[in-house]
């Protein structure tokens, strides 16, 4: 479930299995069935694959490591310097690792925001 706090209007969300996207009302909704302690409607975050990424904008760039000599595979934003390391697991903004490490397409949107003032681009 997400909640009504971590969503903004042009969120991208689930709601039984079908993409949306969160509009005032939704966001309304879900705070109303917060407050009065009810279970919520069938929505839920939409988690970050390659594929997604890609959709979002994102490109694969291959490179070696330096310390093991091994080909390293990096998602970048084609928009700013958002690199994402499949290998660690971690996300990376201007060459400093985030403590804030996305997990769904609704947290990436609101990071690149809050980050960059700039919309993802998405094509879900």
């Amino acid at each position: 479930m997400v909640k009504s706090s971590e969503l903004r209007i042009g969120n991208y969300y689930n709601e039984f299995g079908i993409t949306k996207i969160a509009d005032p009302n939704l966001i309304l909704k879900l705070y109303q069935i917060e407050i009065a302690g009810k279970t919520a409607i069938d929505v839920s975050p939409i988690p970050l694959t390659e594929k997604i990424l890609i959709k979002c904008g994102f490109y694969t760039e291959h490179c070696t490591s330096y310390s093991t000599k091994k080909p390293i595979k990096y998602i970048t934003y084609h928009k700013s310097s958002f690199t994402f390391n499949p290998l660690q697991n971690n996300w990376w903004y201007e060459g400093k690792i985030l403590r804030t490490q996305p997990k769904y397409v609704h947290q990436l949107q609101n990071l690149i925001f809050a980050l960059t003032g700039t919309e993802l681009e998405i094509n879900l």
